[in-house]
């Protein structure tokens, strides 16, 4: 039986995915884990580079390599890759991130083994590209809770580790971001918990899957994984939702404003203009949306 499943989703990776499959490579563990890799039919030289990764020397790792005829993208990707799951607990490393400290999952493992009552725990990583390296979490807590996930995006995809038992939903495939429901999902069932420790790094690159959405699309695809979830469960309410929106509007579209047109004073009255704009028509959106989704379902 194995102790944990390392779900690695990838496309187009091969300038990243060598580094991301040693960083699991030199993992050490008293417990059995495995290496589930899902390239989505990459079209550069991803899978010459996993295969020369497949042969390696940790006893207690087997990897599995899976190549999709077609693409499917990232969402149904990510949906296999979870269907494939047996051991008991899931960690989450996609393609062009990669892990640091070479006893991350035995840290991680050994947490949730001895404190029950939290359903997943998650690392402080470094958020680097060509130009800078930061660091990505910046909390003054580590006990975190439902509420806390419609806030800003404080979570890592490659420091999270949780457990198999939350049941991943068919619809995770319509969502933009099938990172938030697992976050959200695996909160229902206990709090979460930070490690403040550099244990991997997260690649904030131009072919990033976070690159791939941008302004409108941003937002209303990270509401829209909210209001679904929401119908699942009457633990979200719409103090959390404002709250959310909020954070998606200054984040992906008031920020880039300001930073194009402080200077001009007068020009603040086109910001709040164009804010009361974008509102209006993300509401009449989200509506129709959500309508059509109650009428389906």
């Amino acid at each position: 039986m194995y102790t944990v499943d390392i779900l690695m989703v990838t496309y187009n990776h091969q300038d990243y995915i060598s580094e991301a499959i040693q960083g699991v490579i030199k993992q050490k563990t008293n417990f059995d884990f495995r290496l589930l890799i899902f390239d989505d039919c990459s079209t550069d030289d991803t899978e010459h580079k996993v295969r020369e990764c497949l042969s390696h020397s940790n006893p207690r790792l087997t990897i599995l390599y899976h190549r999709n005829s077609i693409n499917l993208g990232a969402s149904k990707n990510g949906k296999q890759s979870h269907e494939h799951v047996v051991a008991k607990y899931t960690a989450l490393c996609e393609g062009d991130d990669y892990w640091t400290n070479e006893f991350k999952l035995q840290k991680q493992v050994d947490f949730l083994e001895k404190n029950n009552n939290y359903s997943l725990c998650f690392h402080q990583v470094f958020q680097q590209n060509d130009k800078y390296k930061q660091l990505y979490t910046h909390k003054d807590k580590n006990i975190f809770s439902t509420e806390d996930l419609f806030e800003e995006h404080f979570i890592a995809t490659c420091s999270v580790l949780f457990r198999s038992s939350v049941i991943i939903p068919d619809w995770i495939i319509n969502c933009q971001s099938g990172d938030i429901v697992i976050l959200i999902l695996s909160s229902f069932r206990g709090d979460l918990y930070f490690m403040d420790e550099v244990m991997g790094v997260y690649r904030d690159h131009i072919g990033g899957l976070s690159k791939s959405h941008g302004g409108y699309n941003k937002i209303l695809g990270s509401l829209e994984t909210k209001l679904l979830i929401k119908q699942e469960s009457n633990r979200i309410n719409k103090e959390w939702l404002l709250r959310s929106l909020k954070y998606e509007v200054e984040t992906h579209v008031l920020t880039a404003y300001k930073n194009e047109l402080f200077y001009r004073k007068e020009r603040e009255i086109l910001i709040q203009l164009k804010t009361r704009k974008l509102f209006s028509e993300l509401i009449t959106r989200l509506k129709i949306k959500l309508f059509n989704y109650k009428r389906i379902n």
